[in-house]
């Protein structure tokens, strides 16, 4: 499906009005690398670039990605897209957040699996360090040691939980960053 881009801005501003600036700043990351990955596995953009652009508009509640899903159903059935291309963002949006490796299975689309790994991938980068810091600042008060080693396994599973090889690949190098920046933290 062909998204114009009064379409596109119309979502961006609908997804700003939901998102603090540092989920609208993890969003607009993943979108950059969703970009690169979806031409990679050779997704449909469209999908990809909604999706991505709404999967935490209700980050902050319980079953974000759940309520997420409703919420972005509602706003693109009110502007009266596709419904197959609506269920499709949605999808994305309901399997986005990190799986367990024997719940990989859920991720089935190529589309979904762009949006799954493009958020792991964003967040195993500068950015994405001070992301877990941010929401994470009363541990690190309370124990620094204990809350650096947990951050470094919620990055370390990030890149592991990355489904496509592509994926696998765009990430190396922000987790090399990860392992030297945490072998300085020592």
């Amino acid at each position: 499906m062909e998204i114009s881009k009064e379409q596109i801005k119309e979502i961006e501003k609908f997804a700003k009005s939901k998102l603090h600036s540092v989920h609208l700043q993890h969003t607009l990351e993943s979108r950059d690398v969703a970009k690169k990955l979806a031409r990679l596995e050779k997704a449909d953009w469209a999908i990809v670039e909604v999706a991505v652009l709404l999967h935490d508009i209700a980050k902050g509640k319980k079953l974000h990605a759940e309520v997420g899903a409703e919420m972005a159903r509602k706003f693109l059935t009110t502007k009266q897209y596709d419904q197959r291309f609506i269920e499709e963002v949605v999808y994305c949006i309901l399997v986005h957040e990190d799986l367990d490796d024997d719940q990989k299975n859920l991720v089935r689309t190529k589309e979904a699996i762009v949006v799954y790994d493009s958020e792991k991938i964003q967040k195993i980068s500068a950015f994405g360090i001070i992301k877990y810091i941010c929401g994470h600042n009363d541990n690190f008060k309370d124990n620094y040691e204990q809350t650096t080693l947990k951050m470094y396994q919620s990055l370390k599973r990030k890149y592991d939980r990355i489904i496509s090889k592509q994926g696998k690949e765009m990430a190396s190098d922000g987790f090399k960053f990860i392992k030297e920046y945490f072998k300085e933290l020592k």
